[in-house]
């Protein structure tokens, strides 16, 4: 377990562009999820301290709990709530450790015309909106917001977990670090997205992709092949998949 664990964490979080673009169509061509990303939010952006507090001895990583808000004007519709955290891979946990989370103070819907591969590229090369920064919300809040979530149309809920960490493991894991340590950035913009593999069908199959911000608001997106595989975009994140035979 111990090994199977630890190969987990060797897995990188950088992706491409295309698997980026792809993971978000998925999500706006998911009928509930679409209804989701055109009237709640597809994403929001948090500044660099809500991934990773500046005051913080040690990062291990950053937890996100996924909120949804329908009753406290105070929040957005749909969001996530962010803390610096150290958890047991082998333990997904209900709840979160601190006491109070950095969430966005606004999020932001679907604006495209159209849903295809070209449109959702477009956004996210294009992408800026005026920085607003974090509010503060309390662990209670949060456990009020989360499992809120839609069930697929099998029952099945499309996040079987209410939380996403990426995990940094020094050594054996440090994209998370690299992807923060870009000069520009200093902000960061998650996109929400669907995973369709049956893998995912035991674990969270939305899924979030986090791409750096500069002081303008705009995403950070490096020019080149959009398969390339790179730091400014990261996803992954566990909870992974389960153990094929677990399937």
């Amino acid at each position: 377990m111990d090994e199977e664990i630890n190969n987990l964490l060797k897995t990188t979080y950088k992706i491409c562009l295309d698997e980026a673009v792809h993971l978000i169509l998925a999500f706006l061509k998911e009928p509930k999820l679409k209804e989701l990303a055109l009237s709640e939010a597809i994403g929001g952006t948090v500044s660099r301290d809500a991934i990773k507090n500046e005051f913080g001895a040690i990062f291990n990583g950053s937890m996100g709990w996924y909120c949804r808000n329908q009753e406290n004007n105070n929040y957005p519709k749909l969001f996530i709530a962010f803390e610096d955290g150290s958890y047991d891979v082998g333990k997904v946990p209900d709840f979160p450790t601190s006491e109070t989370l950095l969430c966005p103070s606004s999020t932001f819907t679907y604006k495209g015309n159209d849903i295809n591969e070209q449109a959702v590229l477009d956004m996210l090369l294009t992408h800026q909106i005026p920085l607003a920064g974090n509010i503060r919300i309390s662990k209670a809040e949060v456990m009020k917001f989360i499992n809120q979530l839609p069930d697929e149309s099998d029952g099945i809920p499309y996040n079987v977990f209410p939380c996403s960490f990426f995990e940094n493991r020094g050594a054996v894991n440090r994209d998370i670090e690299e992807f923060l340590l870009h000069g520009s950035l200093v902000a960061v913009r998650y996109y929400f997205g669907y995973d369709t593999s049956y893998s995912h069908k035991k674990s969270n199959r939305i899924r979030v992709i986090f791409v750096g911000v500069d002081s303008n608001g705009k995403n950070i997106i490096e020019t080149g092949p959009i398969t390339t595989v790179t730091s400014r975009l990261v996803q992954n994140s566990w909870p992974p998949p389960p153990p094929p035979n677990s399937i």
